[in-house]
């Protein structure tokens, strides 16, 4: 199928729903013919189809042997003295007004409209004469003086002058002055197509019928105007076979950039000081009006005439209290000025609405488009709208306020303090642009700015970023602006970042200095207490360093990575109530300074310790805030599989094996592996392969993790029992004597540690792992264990086993009421699956 191609006179007889305006150029020509004459003037909006209907006139007449002359007026010539006349008095052929004389503007213009007027009319009696003006909006006023000269004296002269206006023009209709004179006048106005029109030129141009979405989108995009209309169907028609249904979506986009071209245009061919008007208007538009946006460019002497001028335009409405016609025009009269203008214009809008009072964040909007004003009241307003912006969620907005901000000329320690305000906020737009913010604030140098290089690394290491804030350490901490205090918390930062990848060769920590034992800074105490957790050793100390480390200062004053650290050591310390509290402090106190990713890595590790405190609902209310906070992928790769380990394990304390399973489809980039939280998303993994049946993969997976963990030094078993789950594995193998040294290490480890709930975990999965009477004492100890402990799903689990194992050795009243008690349990927690095994083994023993 061959393309449509419309030929170059399509256009050319092409007027539709122009009844009025076609018998009116029959009767106007057929006048002339007779030797009358007449004074045309017609209306329309821009892009209505005047030009077309004054070119049928000129079209006409010329067929019927007139001399046609046409002229076309625009704004920037309308105070060039003559410059319309001479255009169709040259055509007319008049010698009398010569071309270099257009600059004496200064002429009396009787002295020189007399004369033009008598060359016209005696042109006129030799042969029928037509003059064409279009827009005549912008007719100069000699010029204009010129027309109503023969038109005063072209009564019973063949002659016809036709003029086209915009209806927009307030004050220069020509008719308006020439009515009182003889000569017969006539008046039109042309509205726009009806959506019946639009559908015929459509049929005209196709040569068939148009689909109706086709003619509705044409219709509502264009409005009907004739201009319009026929340049998107000239474009479609080049690419377009059928005026279908599917082309409707270029419709919209084609009509968009033909208006875009028309405004463009007319704004092109304005004046100067009247495009400055526009542009200060457009500037000013929803905060002063037109009169203020005058004062703003300069033009209070010329307000009226500028008005006047861009109403004619179309680019203003309503004279008395002039409003832009469309918002485009706002649009592309600041896309087409300099940059110099804009932001001189943005700039004194600013400092006029700083003056006046206005909101913060009116100033702020104004200087986002001004250069850097260097003031302290600039400044403030666009930090204060950010932080407006912050607290709506609306992170865009407020970056781009603070990006602005930044191109003040502010000091060394305000320039850091509104890098970490920008890179924490700009995280959950663009994690990598908001790390490298806060890296840049993290290298400032200078004595004074220790609180904010030290929040640049506390930002970072909450979303994740372990890497870089190991290489960044290294790099400044030997620095010699930086003093005692700073260096031994960027120490302490440094070691917690635990994330960072395993194999790591460029680091030095050599050359950082040790911790003390018993450290007083409040970074110091956390990692130092979080090493004992994760080392398994001195269960006190480690208790003691968190608290330490909680009690240094107030939440407000701290940093808030380090209390998230000893918080997390007080999960493991079996110390529930204070580790919420401390978390509870930590995502306040985060919401309030408007940081995502702290108040997101806060509750994550809160619904850690409610897991394994047995509050699985708890658990997953705190993890789905964690992501709403800042959605997975806004994480760093490292620690996504903490969150994902997160979900995979509450699903599977539920008892959804199958929801497991798609979890476990969950795809991580390639560097999400190197980091530590790795491990706990492949731990449940294995626990997923355990439960389906495949022990010899899951041993596989737990050897691994241990491994990893091993590698670490992170020996407590409260951690990840992956010794405990290998042992289970192991018997599922048929590798007893391997689950049995496994269970032992496991038992000591977590003996060493302290902890009930680890020490009665070991027992149970012991007694899980292990056969006999051997089996049968890890139960009984696991259940007396953990009747104590913080951990009611492992108390749970341990009813369950000891009940299962009474009821096989015909004990059925003894296991009743221990499964009894473990259903109880586990339903209350949301251990769904423990809760349905229970109720199981209570039916059998009816």
């Amino acid at each position: 199928m061959t393309l449509q191609k419309v030929p170059d006179d399509c256009w050319a007889g092409l007027l539709v729903e122009r009844g009025e305006a076609l018998a009116l150029v029959e009767r106007v020509v057929d006048d002339l013919a007779a030797g009358g004459s007449s004074l045309v003037h017609v209306k329309a909006s821009p892009g209505g189809g005047l030009t077309a209907v004054l070119g049928r006139l000129a079209t006409e007449a010329r067929a019927r042997g007139a001399i046609v002359a046409r002229a076309r007026c625009s704004p920037d010539e309308a105070t060039a003295q003559f410059r319309v006349a001479w255009q169709f008095l040259a055509a007319l052929g008049v010698e009398e007004w010569a071309p270099s004389e257009q600059a004496h503007a200064q002429r009396v213009v009787a002295d020189v409209v007399l004369p033009l007027c008598q060359s016209v009319l005696d042109l006129a009696h030799q042969q029928p004469v037509v003059i064409v003006v279009d827009d005549a909006q912008w007719l100069d006023r000699a010029s204009f003086e010129l027309l109503r000269a023969l038109v005063r004296r072209m009564d019973h002269v063949p002659i016809v002058v036709a003029v086209g206006a915009s209806v927009l023009c307030p004050s220069m209709t020509i008719t308006a002055e020439l009515e009182s004179y003889s000569a017969t006048t006539h008046d039109l106005k042309l509205e726009p197509l009806t959506r019946g029109g639009v559908e015929d030129v459509v049929a005209a141009v196709f040569s068939r019928q148009a689909a109706p979405e086709f003619v509705n989108a044409l219709y509502e995009h264009t409005g009907g105007l004739p201009a319009v209309v026929r340049k998107v169907l000239t474009w479609l028609t080049r690419t377009v076979v059928a005026p279908d249904a599917d082309v409707v979506p270029r419709v919209g986009d084609l009509a968009k950039a033909v208006i875009r071209d028309r405004v463009d245009l007319r704004i092109r061919s304005l004046p100067r000081t009247s495009r400055r008007l526009l542009q200060a208007i457009a500037v000013c538009h929803d905060v002063f009006d037109a009169h203020d946006a005058a004062a703003i460019a300069g033009l209070v002497s010329s307000f009226a005439h500028e008005v006047d001028v861009l109403g004619a335009s179309g680019m203003l409405v309503e004279r008395t209290d002039p409003k832009l016609a469309d918002p485009i025009v706002a649009d592309r009269v600041l896309a087409l000025a300099s940059r110099a203008d804009r932001e001189e214009l943005h700039g004194k809008a600013a400092e006029l609405a700083n003056r006046a009072a206005l909101a913060d964040e009116t100033v702020a909007r104004l200087l986002l488009g001004a250069a850097p004003v260097g003031t302290p009241w600039a400044l403030n307003s666009l930090r204060g709208t950010a932080k407006y912006h912050k607290q709506r969620g609306d992170h865009r907005d407020a970056v781009r306020l603070l990006d602005r901000a930044l191109l003040e000329p502010v000091s060394t320690a305000q320039r850091a303090q509104l890098l970490v305000e920008c890179g924490a906020v700009e995280t959950a737009l663009s994690p990598d642009a908001g790390d490298r913010r806060l890296s840049s604030a993290l290298a400032t140098g200078g004595r004074d700015l220790a609180r904010h290089r030290l929040a640049a690394v506390d930002l970072l290491l909450a979303r994740g970023n372990c890497d870089l804030v190991k290489q960044a350490i290294v790099s400044v901490h030997t620095r010699h602006d930086l003093d005692p205090a700073e260096r031994d918390t960027m120490c302490a930062l440094y070691w917690m970042a635990d994330e960072a990848p395993h194999d790591q060769r460029e680091f030095s920590p050599a050359a950082l200095p040790p911790l003390t034992d018993e450290p007083t800074d409040p970074a110091q105490a956390a990692i130092a207490s979080w090493e004992a957790v994760a080392e398994g050793r001195d269960i006190d100390r480690a208790r003691r360093l968190a608290r330490t480390a909680l009690a240094g200062a107030r939440v407000r004053d701290s940093l808030l990575y380090p209390r998230i650290v000893a918080a997390r050591a007080l999960i493991y310390t079996g110390d529930f109530t204070e580790s919420i509290t401390a978390f509870d402090a930590v995502v306040l106190e985060a919401r309030r300074r408007q940081v995502p990713a702290t108040a997101g890595w806060a509750l994550m590790n809160r619904a850690k310790a409610y897991a394994r405190h047995g509050l699985l609902g708890d658990a997953a209310i705190d993890l789905e805030r964690a992501l709403e906070e800042l959605p997975i992928d806004r994480w760093h790769p490292v620690v996504r599989p903490a969150f994902v380990g997160l979900e995979l394990a509450l699903t599977m304390e539920s008892g959804r094996v199958q929801a497991a399973e798609r979890i476990l489809a969950t795809e991580f980039p390639a560097t999400a592996k190197a980091g530590f939280s790795w491990n706990f998303f492949e731990f449940g993994r294995g626990m997923v392969r355990l439960a389906s049946g495949d022990a010899a993969a899951a041993a596989t997976i737990f050897e691994e993790t241990g491994r990893r963990m091993l590698a670490r030094r992170w020996n407590n078993p409260a951690l990840l029992g992956w010794r405990s789950m290998c042992a289970i594995a192991y018997r599922g193998c048929g590798r007893h004597e391997e689950a049995a040294r496994m269970c032992a290490e496991e038992i000591r480890l977590a003996r060493r540690w302290g902890d009930p709930s680890s020490t009665g975990g070991a027992h149970l999965c012991a007694a899980i792992a292990l056969q006999g009477s051997e089996s049968l004492a890890h139960m009984e100890q696991a259940v007396a264990i953990l009747r104590h402990a913080p951990s009611p799903i492992r108390y749970a689990n341990a009813l369950i086993e000891l009940g299962e194992a009474r009821l096989t050795a015909g004990v059925a009243g003894d296991a009743r009421s221990l499964l009894v008690e473990a259903e109880r349990v586990a339903a209350a927690h949301g251990a769904m699956g423990l809760a349905h095994r229970a109720r199981t083994l209570i039916a059998s023993t009816n």
